[in-house]
């Protein structure tokens, strides 16, 4: 994984590689961003946030090292995301040779509120399909902030699931914590976590059918299995419920 990195003094402008400038967009401030050459024509390019002065609205823009002048917009995020009252996290990373993602997560410091004003973690997963052609969004993840006793979590990563050369993307998504009417469960009982698989196929992205419903039956007999034995069989019910 390679990090994103802070935008340079004042977030108006950032210079690419030969003396090339890339100017904000009026009204925008970048604040971080990934040099790395997004296209495929051999030169570093320029992916960067560029967010509005309350953080809690803006763009993943791309500029390539050929024409620096024109920048062009990935994606906006989504208008419906902003919870007032919180400010956001922002992370941009290149997690593979051909995939960025870009994860907004809104802080709120009570999650009570956090939930009731319905703040959502939004990842966009972009390919970089290379052959001169922009980076292209592959695919959006929407985490809805759980009641103060849950923990939701997901986390993204590559690899070539079907050993065609191309990388996949395997979506981890994680239940912690307490659910009613159970307490929260420590030790490696302490968080259930499936797979999301996408197969990076020629037309785009494609679910692997197979996913999260092999792993939630594996799951599912391992609790089969705890029932039975008498220092395990507490801690089933519990898990049962995060399961379901």
């Amino acid at each position: 994984v390679v990090p994103s990195v802070p935008a340079p003094a004042g977030g108006k402008q950032w210079p690419l590689e030969g003396g090339a400038v890339v100017a904000a967009p009026t009204g925008r401030t970048f604040e971080a961003g990934l040099l790395l050459d997004a296209d495929g024509d051999g030169a570093r390019d320029l992916v960067a946030w560029a967010r509005s002065p309350d953080g809690l609205r803006g763009e993943l823009l791309f500029a390539p090292a050929a024409r620096p002048q024109a920048l062009r917009t990935l994606t906006a995020l989504p208008g419906d995301l902003a919870a007032q009252g919180c400010a956001p996290r922002v992370g941009l990373s290149q997690i593979g040779p051909s995939a960025l993602t870009f994860d907004f997560a809104p802080q709120c410091g009570d999650q009570q509120r956090a939930a009731s004003a319905g703040a959502t973690r939004w990842v966009a997963v972009f390919r970089l399909p290379g052959a001169g052609a922009p980076p292209e969004l592959a695919l959006e993840l929407r985490l809805r902030t759980p009641p103060p006793e849950e923990a939701l979590s997901a986390s993204i990563e590559v690899a070539d699931r079907d050993a065609d050369g191309r990388d996949d993307l395997v979506v981890s998504v994680g239940l912690a914590g307490a659910l009613r009417p159970f307490p929260a469960p420590s030790g490696a009982a302490a968080e259930l976590r499936a797979p999301l698989v996408f197969l990076d196929r020629p037309a785009g992205l494609s679910r692997d059918a197979a996913q999260p419903g092999e792993a939630l039956r594996g799951l599912a007999a391992s609790l089969l299995r705890d029932a039975r034995g008498k220092s395990t069989a507490p801690s089933v019910a519990a898990a049962a419920q995060r399961l379901r």
